[in-house]
């Protein structure tokens, strides 16, 4: 028997997290437009931002500056083909405990920001927060698989459990912290023609990403600033999200990931909407389902 499971947020049950105070429920907007001889009713939800809700980030949303990074093929128009498949979902959650401690039971932040000590050993911390191709081979090697019999990976963060309702700053709560990806994974990927990742927390991309704005809060001497932000420096320079993006590789943000789902395989679709072609190129909303056969799982 299979069994479905909806990977999305349900906005109107329960609200989401983000940066922006607003309605529990979408509000939508209609608006009024003349187009090819005829006027038009098209409407627009005016309280839901794209990036918080689950959304996928195709090789149009890179900036022009990072296009020609790490291209290691033609890039090619995706089809719908290219969001649905064989999809293992990994669990990396462990990468995440030496943080937790950092936070309260609802993914506050939960350290005094002026004692110094607890400020940098939660940034050593954080610094740590990567996936590394060795991590996902021995996953592999466990469950009896290969990369070529898959088309995608759901990393399990166990993040998603804190997505809710309420304004915060990117920098003190959990669900908006990133995982980083080495480039020997993103080789791995890139090489084995894996279509698409996804992840159940805001982003993709190193912890640090979150805190552009914040040496001033955090690093209180000359020397950790300078640290701070020379790494970055490297990291935007080494940026992994960029080569997956300019190598045809979708990344789904923001998924709802069950628990019980943990180092299983199954099929995953997670067309964008709205569903043209056309309009794959950048960012897009998805309504994401991966199902099981039951009977295969242990």
């Amino acid at each position: 028997m299979r069994k479905y499971y909806d990977m999305s947020f349900q906005i109107k049950e329960l609200p989401n997290c983000t940066f922006q105070t607003g309605n529990l429920a979408p509000k939508l907007s209609f608006v009024e437009s003349f187009d090819a001889g005829l006027f038009l009713i098209s409407t627009k939800i005016d309280n839901l931002r794209m990036d918080i809700a689950s959304h996928i980030l195709n090789a149009g949303s890179v900036p022009q500056h990072a296009k020609k990074i790490d291209y290691l093929e033609p890039f090619t128009q995706p089809s719908i083909k290219d969001y649905i498949g064989k999809t293992l979902v990994l669990d990396v959650s462990f990468l995440f405990s030496a943080i937790k401690q950092f936070f309260n039971k609802d993914g506050v932040l939960n350290i005094d920001i002026s004692d110094k000590d607890a400020c940098s050993q939660y940034i050593q911390a954080l610094d740590k927060i990567v996936l590394t191709k060795q991590l996902l081979l021995d996953t592999l090697q466990s469950n009896k698989l290969s990369l070529d019999d898959l088309h995608g990976l759901c990393l399990y963060t166990g993040l998603s459990q804190f997505w809710h309702y309420q304004k915060y700053e990117p920098w003190e709560h959990i669900f908006f912290l990133g995982l980083d990806l080495s480039r020997d994974f993103v080789e791995l990927i890139v090489s084995h023609k894996i279509s698409f990742l996804g992840i159940d927390s805001l982003r993709f991309g190193h912890p640090f990403f979150n805190f552009c704005l914040l040496e001033k809060i955090f690093i209180r001497t000359e020397e950790g600033k300078n640290f701070f932000m020379q790494r970055l420096k490297e990291l935007k320079e080494a940026s992994t999200i960029y080569s997956l993006l300019n190598n045809n590789v979708k990344l789904y943000q923001s998924l709802n990931i069950d628990g019980n789902l943990i180092n299983k395989t199954g099929e995953f679709i997670g067309l964008p909407l709205p569903i043209s072609i056309e309009s794959f190129d950048n960012m897009s909303l998805t309504y994401p389902i991966f199902s099981i056969e039951e009977r295969d799982q242990k």
